[in-house]
């Protein structure tokens, strides 16, 4: 029993999708899911529960992804979200090496964006970053 009540067969079929993260209509996977123990609260990247994207959502789609100043959300379909993402993919993957020259990403379950959260988190992610900036040793995985 949760605070919004019993956590139904249904549900619970939903959230493991969630996890595996979104396929194409074939069923091969367009990219990994989110980790068991992240927040499901931003998922949506809608604001007030209305169902309606956050400006950065909606905004990251019409400039980033459609590159069209009136691209409108609600024609948004699972056929052309593919289209998108294979053309968004084509278009920055090979940046990635030159990325990971300078960036990384590391997540930790059950933590909040900025530290807190029923999660365990890494102690001081800080001295990880000065030792790769200030003596060239790129982390490999979260600090401990």
């Amino acid at each position: 029993m949760t605070p919004c009540g019993t956590i139904t067969a249904k549900d619970a079929a939903v959230v493991k999708k969630i996890w595996d993260g979104p396929r194409r209509p074939d069923g091969t996977r367009l990219r990994y899911g989110i980790l068991p123990g992240a927040s499901f609260a931003r998922l949506a990247a809608t604001s007030n529960g209305d169902g309606v994207p956050t400006p950065l959502a909606s905004g990251w789609f019409t400039y980033w992804l459609a590159k069209n100043p009136s691209f409108d959300w609600h024609s948004l379909t699972m056929a052309n979200f593919t289209h998108y993402f294979d053309q968004s993919h084509k278009e920055w993957a090979p940046l990635s090496a030159k990325t990971e020259q300078f960036a990384r990403l590391f997540t930790a379950p059950g933590v909040g964006h900025c530290r807190g959260g029923s999660g365990a988190a890494p102690p001081d992610p800080l001295a990880a970053l000065v030792k790769w900036v200030e003596q060239d040793k790129a982390p490999h995985h979260a600090a401990r």
